[in-house]
């Protein structure tokens, strides 16, 4: 059967994809074809499900849920039919007991007799004895039974945010004067000091919700708020320094990243988000020091990541590939492939660039700058026809690319493509003036014979531009 859905692999393209790998701890790409069955997967091969495979698999998946439901809605039956048993013989005894009650206050005791075995089990329950042979004691061990069995199940879903906490006006009598017992043994300094400490760390608690739902202003304000009531909270710092990065207030983030860092030395994550903001600055020296520090408490491959792009920015690309080498010795990721094939591009080892753009496509075939990237790797490799067929690709996903339409331009021109180059070149030039761009049409309008025109914009961009 074919699902018309074709591998992206620039070696296979065009051969059907016959299923997906399964293996959790595989970072290739999940589709596969044959050649990649063989290949990419062969350690894993038992992993590789073909689609028949995956039809059966989601088939027994249906299969183990119907069980599943079934024994659920037996379990539910059953469980109704005991509460349905258990609030019978609770409201048939409570019905007896108030209707003998209100014989007896209307001073008439005909029934007592009648009900006189019932009232002695009730006598053993009120002075706490079960009597397991009468049916009363049965009954009421039954039920607590039953409710030690489902107390027993759900404790584990019991969460602590729905313990209740009682206020001063709801607690116990014997609770609030242990409190004022406790209150009275406290010098007037330490309970202010505890209500400042508490006030802060509500303060603090509220930034921390703030922050998770992205509004960074107010957290910011709780921060501030938290850190004037007590500054000796490393995490109040964090927050804040944070949250002023989300609002790109770099300059005030390094100095509360240091304000941290004075409280605690040991926070990776500090000196990291450091790191990112001095790389914000363009302070790329100072950031590099800041990942180090990171990586010296904790080997994480993010860390290499941010550092090889500083390292990038000071124009140090042999350092920087031997960086996100080893973010890729660590994990395989698109980000990391993506970097990597960049910094082979600045290196000029357009084979080795292209094949990290591959493999980052294979982990996002919709990346409209992958696909870019590829065509331009391509290029240089004078592979023109395969070139075009990824700048198109990079099109269809974001048509509005006036750097893709520029470079695929300067494909067709090399292809001998002159008027469509054209249309490449005008079309980028319709979403903004750049000098490569109108050097670009100048160079195509040449080919074309169209020399006066050509001049007019080589003049222009000269005039304008420089030269």
């Amino acid at each position: 059967m074919n699902y018309g859905y074709f591998c992206q692999i620039l070696d296979h393209p065009n051969e059907p994809i016959i299923g997906f790998c399964f293996n959790q701890e595989c970072e290739r790409p999940k589709q596969i074809c044959f050649n990649c069955y063989s290949q990419q997967h062969s350690r894993h091969q038992y992993d590789c499900l073909r689609f028949d495979k995956i039809i059966q698999m989601i088939g027994d998946s249906i299969t183990i849920l119907d069980n599943l439901e079934k024994q659920e809605s037996n379990i539910m039956v059953s469980m109704r039919l005991l509460f349905d048993k258990h609030l019978k013989f609770i409201s048939s005894e409570k019905l007896k007991l108030t209707q003998l009650l209100q014989q007896l206050n209307n001073e008439d005791c005909s029934q007592v007799n009648n009900q006189l075995e019932q009232l002695k089990q009730w006598r053993n329950v009120t002075q706490n004895k079960y009597v397991k042979s009468n049916n009363i004691g049965l009954q009421l061990d039954e039920i607590k039974k039953f409710k030690r069995s489902l107390d027993q199940f759900l404790q584990p879903y019991m969460k602590a945010e729905t313990i209740q906490v009682q206020t001063q006006a709801t607690a116990p009598q014997g609770s609030i004067e242990r409190q004022n017992s406790n209150k009275s043994q406290e010098s007037p300094t330490q309970t202010q000091g505890l209500k400042q400490e508490q006030l802060a760390m509500q303060c603090l608690a509220s930034a921390i919700d703030l922050y998770k739902q992205e509004n960074f202003q107010e957290a910011l304000n709780f921060t501030k708020q938290a850190i004037k009531i007590d500054s000796n909270i490393d995490q109040a710092y964090l927050i804040k320094g944070l949250s002023q990065v989300h609002l790109e207030q770099y300059e005030e983030a390094v100095d509360a990243f240091n304000d941290c860092l004075r409280l605690n030395l040991k926070l990776e994550a500090v000196y990291y988000h450091k790191g990112y903001s001095l790389q914000a600055l363009k302070l790329c020296d100072e950031a590099i020091e800041c990942y180090d520090k990171a990586l010296e408490l904790q080997i994480n491959p993010d860390f290499y990541l941010k550092k090889a792009q500083a390292l990038v920015s000071l124009q140090k690309y042999d350092q920087a590939l031997e960086t996100i080498n080893r973010a890729l010795d660590i994990k395989t990721k698109k980000e990391y492939l993506h970097l990597k094939g960049s910094i082979l591009h600045k290196l000029g080892n357009s084979q080795e660039e292209l094949n990290c753009y591959l493999a980052a496509l294979g982990f996002d075939s919709n990346s409209s700058s992958i696909n870019h990237n590829i065509g331009v790797a391509l290029h240089t490799l004078e592979r023109y026809q395969e070139a075009l067929k990824y700048f198109d690709a990079a099109l269809a996903i974001e048509p509005d690319s006036p750097d893709t339409l520029n470079q695929k331009g300067i494909t067709l021109l090399a292809s001998g493509r002159y008027q469509q180059a054209l249309e490449c070149f005008d079309s980028a030039l319709a979403y903004g003036e750049k000098p490569e761009y109108l050097t670009n049409k100048a160079k195509t309008l040449n080919f074309l014979n169209r020399q006066k025109e050509a001049l007019e914009i080589f003049e222009y961009v000269s005039q304008h531009y420089g030269e």
